[in-house]
């Protein structure tokens, strides 16, 4: 978690900070998913579940040369993602969070 907002804090002084000085670009995405299942077998319930899932993720690229190009090239990426998964299969309830 205090890694994550590093992450996140140096990408937002990047952007907003020096823009002049290190131009890049900022990058994103969201993704949210829900789904459920439920069967029935003579008016009894047999299966009862769903999910739901968010992904979050940010990457910063930025791309220059050295001494005018003399001195070779370099590419910088930076990024992050966090991953949530929500279950519940019948009564059981699962809950997963990656970073």
């Amino acid at each position: 978690m205090r890694l994550r907002l590093l992450l996140y804090s140096f990408l937002l002084g990047l952007f907003c900070g020096v823009p002049g000085v290190l131009a890049g670009e900022l990058s994103g995405s969201a993704e949210v998913r829900y789904g459920s299942y439920q069967a029935e077998v003579d008016g009894v319930s047999v299966a009862d579940s769903s999910h739901f899932v968010q992904q979050y993720s940010t990457m910063y690229n930025m791309q220059g040369v050295f001494h005018g190009g003399r001195g070779g090239q370099y590419n910088l990426g930076l990024g992050g993602e966090w991953t949530g998964i929500k279950s519940r299969v019948d009564t059981e309830d699962i809950d997963i969070s990656t970073a």
